[in-house]
């Protein structure tokens, strides 16, 4: 019963990624409950000239796990999850560039890309 939402950031620091070059910070989250809650990454652009003012940029979605870290390859930011991994714009985060779904390989529990 009730709200309640978290971020993988509150016991691993690396789950917050901040790209100084870009202004954006990114942090996992899941909101509501583990069952029927929403998980994805959360992207924001900080203004550091103007007192550091946050604007949200938008969130990247996962419904296959919740997200563990978002990292920045160039103009791409990669949302990852045990379930799946997302492309999306680091400058757009509604922009979705490619995503691929991960499952279990047999017998290893670790997950493998399902194209």
């Amino acid at each position: 019963d009730g709200w309640q939402s978290w971020s993988s950031a509150l016991w691993d620091h690396h789950a917050l990624a901040w790209f100084p070059e870009r202004g954006i910070l990114t942090l996992p989250v899941q909101q509501g409950d583990w069952w029927s809650g929403s998980t994805g990454l959360v992207v924001f652009r900080v203004d550091l000239a103007n007192h550091g003012t946050f604007t949200r940029l938008g969130e990247i979605s996962h419904t296959n796990g919740a997200v563990e870290r978002g990292v920045r390859i160039g103009d791409l930011l990669y949302s990852v999850s045990a379930g799946e991994v997302k492309v999306h714009r680091v400058d757009d985060p509604t922009v979705e560039i490619a995503g691929v779904t991960l499952s279990p390989r047999e017998n290893s529990g670790f997950p493998v890309a399902v194209f």
